[in-house]
């Protein structure tokens, strides 16, 4: 089995030193030395006398795994040279730098701005380019002016910033996400920090997308005139997700069906069995088949290119693409692990960054699942009705998908929804439905208002029920099982013990049992370990947000909010921030504490004295601040905070994101006359102090 297989054989070494490289930061040097070594030793090997080549072998056969390791390094390595840019530049403070923007993409509406992605470029004063890279500019959203769209070039005063990571503990790393699709820098404009130099439209085919999938949104929205309906509706099919309400992004997420408003392989695949049905009407015989297959393919590039062009939708995509071609060459149907190797390798050699991407890495997983679990599953029950077997076969689908992805998503959010099943079985076929009459939509729009009008209400009303349907699950109250916490070490032994249990199965060979098992109880023995770790830790940390003092008192696996609004903070935004955090600590039990938003609070935890300081006014007796080993300056308080600081140097003085720039910035500036230290949460992000 595993003989043919050969881009499997090929694949995993070529993934394992991708991840090595980016895991570890090894130089190129490190892995040409390596390839050439290795290299050497395979053709050295191959030399020997046939008494000694049979002994070699094995070294053989580590050789070229070792070559194949290397490459995967060499690979990240040459696509990381090629993403870095001069830093000098955007770093300096030189005012002589003039800085021209790009825009790669017409700027789409966020929560309080519209954001796109463009070229940036630091030119001197002779106008030389000495430094370029890419960028996510932010436009404001309440100046009443029209942001620039796509190919518009700008002369922008504002100093790039690069991205950070993760702003609080388990939170979104937006340095290492867009930092694999080789975006670096973001520039935040308000009205007349910009003038536009050149406002073309761009040109190619990131123009002719851009303008395409403005067409579909505006068929969209003149034939579905619900607003929530309209949402589910664009990102269900071009997976357009800035109007989709959030609420209702979250109960498809806690449900377990957040890949029917995903672009995945549901969608191409309806798209693709729709084209290749429809032209095999028309072009029929086996001369002209090919040009139904190269048309078909055509179609479900232009539609992923459409859609954003996401690792689940490229791999869907591409994996219909080789087995399209396959069978075209060979006359066979292609499939199978082997294929999904191949497609795997491919976009890793194109972004290797990807490994490292959730909807990659789910994506795989569960195909990967259906192709092993699927016919074990399905073969559990032996059902004779073809209705009762059309939902068993959808069970069996959702349960091969999910045994992959599971350990995943635990480790990723530390929640799994216990209806996902009964969830699918609706979802599943009306989204498909769904999608069907927004195809149907889009064709019949320019041909009879009517009828797009009679599709458009029929879509609405699909949409509302399935909607109505989602909401209706998530209410149930034991729908989903949070506080599920496993490391990544949990997650690896989790599938080594999968993979051995399902060779055990597939072979009946006891040391594949006895492998799984071992597997298994390594699992638990590091979650045990992990749980002793977590039940001893103590941990004080300060929260970044804007509009809220947030603070953490970890003890064990129980925690402590202390919450002050100094503004009206977005809910969604603060429930998000609590749970991620909360995942990171692996927190079981939370209670939260209100405090005023103007005062001066005294706090003794664990050996610390912290003192909490709000609001504008008068600054507490120095005197009462000899002890403190920490101070939370918040809502840009007290009045005279200078001096306070300069009476307890011995202090760590913390400013979390409630005060303004500018007031952190003076504070700043008296800090460094004083030999005292000051950490800005909106720099840095959250403060952590551990005490155990």
């Amino acid at each position: 089995m595993w003989s043919g297989m050969p881009f499997v054989r090929i694949a995993i070494p070529y993934a394992a030193g991708i991840w090595c490289a980016g895991g570890w930061d090894i130089g190129p040097v490190a892995w040409e030395w390596l390839g050439g070594t290795c290299l050497i030793g395979w053709l050295v090997a191959g030399r020997l006398p046939p008494g000694l080549a049979w002994q070699w072998e094995p070294a053989r056969g580590l050789a070229v795994l070792m070559c194949i390791l290397s490459a995967g390094g060499m690979t990240l390595c040459g696509k990381r040279h090629a993403q870095q840019s001069a830093d000098k530049a955007q770093m300096s403070k030189d005012s002589s730098l003039a800085w021209i923007c790009t825009m790669e993409e017409s700027p789409q509406r966020k929560r309080n701005s519209f954001r796109g992605t463009a070229t940036i470029e630091a030119l001197n004063i002779d106008r030389h380019v000495i430094a370029a890279g890419h960028g996510l500019v932010y436009f404001p959203a309440d100046s009443g002016v029209k942001p620039p769209q796509i190919g518009s070039r700008l002369i922008i005063r504002i100093r790039p910033d690069k991205l950070k990571g993760p702003e609080y503990p388990g939170g979104f790393d937006a340095a290492g996400y867009f930092g694999r699709q080789g975006i670096g820098y973001r520039i935040f404009l308000r009205s007349g920090d910009w003038i536009v130099m050149d406002s073309s439209k761009g040109s190619g085919i990131p123009a002719i997308l851009e303008l395409t999938r403005a067409h579909v949104l505006n068929t969209l929205s003149t034939h579905i005139r619900d607003k929530s309906s309209l949402g589910l509706a664009e990102a269900l099919l071009i997976g357009y997700r800035n109007d989709l309400d959030e609420r209702l992004s979250d109960a498809y997420a806690e449900t377990g069906v957040i890949h029917v408003i995903a672009i995945s392989g549901l969608h191409i695949g309806v798209i693709y069995g729709l084209l290749i049905g429809l032209l095999n009407l028309v072009l029929r015989g086996r001369r002209v088949r090919w040009i139904a297959t190269g048309c078909a393919l055509t179609g479900i590039w232009a539609f992923g290119l459409l859609a954003g062009g996401g690792p689940s939708v490229m791999r869907s995509v591409c994996m219909f693409s080789v087995i399209g071609i396959g069978r075209e060459i060979t006359g066979r149907e292609g499939g199978g692990l082997n294929t999904l190797a191949a497609v795997g390798g491919l976009m890793l050699a194109a972004q290797p960054w990807w490994l490292w991407d959730l909807g990659f890495q789910l994506s795989f997983c569960a195909v990967t699942g259906l192709m092993i679990f699927y016919r074990p599953v399905l073969a559990l029950l032996a059902i004779r009705n073809p209705l009762a077997l059309k939902g068993w076969e959808m069970i069996a689908v959702t349960l091969a998908a999910q045994i992959l992805t599971t350990p995943l998503l635990l480790h990723a959010f530390g929640r799994f929804p216990l209806l996902f099943l009964i969830t699918n079985l609706v979802a599943i076929p009306l989204s498909t439905v769904i999608l069907l009459g927004e195809l149907a939509l889009c064709l019949l729009a320019p041909l009879h208002a009517g009828l797009a009008d009679g599709c458009g209400e029929a879509v609405t009303w699909l949409i509302q029920h399935m909607n109505a349907y989602i909401f209706r699950m998530e209410s149930v109250p034991f729908g989903t099982l949070g506080d599920i916490h496993i490391t990544t070490g949990e997650m690896t032994a989790i599938y080594l013990a999968i993979g051995c249990l399902s060779a055990w199965g597939m072979r009946r060979q006891p040391a594949w049992l006895m492998a799984g098992l071992l597997f298994l109880l390594i699992s638990g023995t590091l979650h045990v370990r992990s749980t002793l770790i977590r039940k001893h830790q103590q941990a004080f940390v300060v929260m970044p947000l804007t509009q809220t003092r947030l603070l953490l008192l970890v003890e064990g696996q129980s925690c402590r909010w202390l919450l002050t609004p100094f503004g009206r903070q977005d809910t969604r935004q603060l429930r998000l921030a609590m749970r991620a955090t909360a995942h990171h600590f692996g927190i079981r039990k939370q209670w939260v504490d209100t405090l005023p938003a103007s005062g001066h609070y005294k706090l003794g935890w664990k050996g610390l004295v912290i003192h909490l300081t709000s609001g504008r006014c008068p600054p507490p007796d120095p005197a009462d601040m000899t002890d403190a080993d920490l101070a939370v300056l918040s809502g840009n308080g007290p009045i005279h905070a200078e001096r306070l600081m300069a009476a307890s140097p011995r202090t760590v003085w913390i400013a979390d994101g409630t005060n303004r720039l500018w007031k952190i910035l003076q504070w700043e500036t008296a800090g460094e006359r004083l030999p005292l230290r000051l950490i800005s949460t909106r720099r840095s992000g959250a403060f952590i102090r551990r005490i155990r």
